[in-house]
């Protein structure tokens, strides 16, 4: 995998109620960049981000998955998140390390409380927010339905960047807003062409609508576009970008994660809309944290795993510095020092061995012996510490008592480690 400065990353998390498509979006992204040459499949269990025994037999996500992708000279953090709310500790993890979310609605459906709950967190963390609108090609597929009630909740923040091309079981791709072409088919056989004519008055009022949220994010473009200027297709993705970063615009794309239809225009839009971190800070109290790779080491464990042949495995994302093997750091909380081993760039169940990660970027490292997740690791000599996660409190209380006296222990050993993978679970 390529090195990346902070400015060519994009950290994204794939969120939503379950069974929106969100795997399965995840898979045509992966197949789309050329990572994969085959698409996985959630039923066959054959999916790159849902490797657990438990995931594939149970056909959901359990996990977040951590799924780096290479796009158009840059590297995006794909991070697939579960939608059912029995696994909501990691979404609340994640959203500490990236920079937005992209949310995923069926057009089947009103917003779900996996919709409701992704939005209230990427609010409070002050994320961007892209909405995909997927299932289109399904025979109940209702676009219109599906945009008054995004209009209704969100109003002009929400703007659509495509428009469908076809119906239900006759959708054929996209009409993408930039470009005024039309997208049909997945990456692999994406056919472009001019738009029909008797979408002319529907691609006029939608372009127009983009326009209007394009210019309002730059002062001079917003002059241009009063004086009856028309934008060029770099000055809309610019106006864009900067909406988009300061929440003032929600783009809203549509297609389809099993036919494959806008998946590209959708990777577009996150390398030319999303921020990047070095462009988007995370805040500390009063406090920045630029991503600066000369800066002393900061990072952040967002979610630990414990892997039957590798041992425990912290995933953490470098807010500052440069973190490479060996690296000697201090745990913030306890005062520990840790000594990094092999680093890696996890991809669902594969690790891609890596010598260095750049602020801004997420790896994984196996064997840390005092840390856990929500914890600030750090430069010895510049210890800080960032606000461990908030999790929900459990609203459910059982007892659970050991078979036999022979079993306490093991039992002991089984709760800890349930902890260690799932802050939310809580024991006394």
């Amino acid at each position: 995998m390529n090195e990346y400065s902070a400015d060519k990353i994009r950290n994204v998390a794939i969120v939503g109620h379950g069974g929106a498509g969100k795997t399965t979006l995840v898979e045509q992204m992966l197949n789309a960049a050329g990572v994969t040459n085959r698409l996985g499949s959630v039923e066959q269990g054959t999916t790159v981000s849902d490797f657990d025994q438990q995931e594939i037999q149970r056909k959901i996500s359990l996990n977040a998955s951590v799924i780096p992708i290479e796009w158009k000279g840059h590297k995006i953090n794909v991070i697939d998140v579960p939608g059912y709310p029995d696994f909501i500790g990691d979404l609340y993890g994640v959203a500490r390390v990236v920079e937005a979310m992209i949310i995923v609605a069926p057009a089947q459906a009103a917003l779900e409380v996996g919709f409701d709950n992704a939005w209230d967190i990427a609010e409070k963390h002050s994320l961007s927010k892209i909405i995909f609108i997927n299932k289109m090609e399904r025979e109940n597929a209702d676009y219109s339905g599906a945009m008054k009630v995004i209009d209704e909740r969100f109003g002009v923040r929400a703007v659509p960047l495509v428009l469908p091309v076809g119906a239900q079981l006759n959708f054929r791709g996209v009409l993408d807003l930039v470009d005024k072409k039309v997208h049909e088919g997945g990456a692999k056989d994406e056919k472009i062409s001019e738009p029909p004519a008797e979408m002319a008055s529907e691609l006029e009022a939608a372009a127009s609508r983009m326009m209007d949220a394009a210019a309002e994010g730059d002062d001079d473009l917003m002059m241009k576009y009063l004086e009856g200027e028309r934008l060029t297709e770099e000055e809309v993705i610019h106006g864009l970008e900067v909406g988009v970063a300061s929440g003032k615009v929600i783009p809203v794309l549509c297609g389809s994660a099993a036919t494959g239809a806008g998946v590209t225009l959708l990777l577009d839009r996150i390398v030319g809309a999303i921020p990047s971190p070095a462009e988007k800070p995370k805040v500390a109290g009063e406090e920045s944290i630029v991503a600066d790779a000369s800066a002393p080491f900061l990072g952040f464990v967002f979610k630990t795993t414990a892997d039957p042949y590798v041992g425990k495995i912290n995933y953490l994302r470098v807010m500052q510095g440069t973190l490479t093997p060996e690296l000697a750091v201090k745990n913030a909380r306890t005062g520990e020092s840790e000594r990094m081993g092999t680093l890696f760039f996890p991809r669902g169940k594969e690790q891609v061995p890596t010598t260095k990660v750049i602020a801004g970027d997420i790896c994984a490292v196996a064997k840390l012996q005092h840390t856990r997740t929500g914890d600030s690791l750090c430069d010895a000599k510049a210890m800080r510490s960032l606000e461990p996660i908030e999790f929900p409190e459990p609203i459910y209380r059982i007892a659970i008592v050991p078979k036999t006296k022979a079993d306490e222990d093991k039992l002991g050993q089984a709760v800890a480690r349930i902890v260690d993978e799932d802050p939310t679970f809580r024991h006394t």
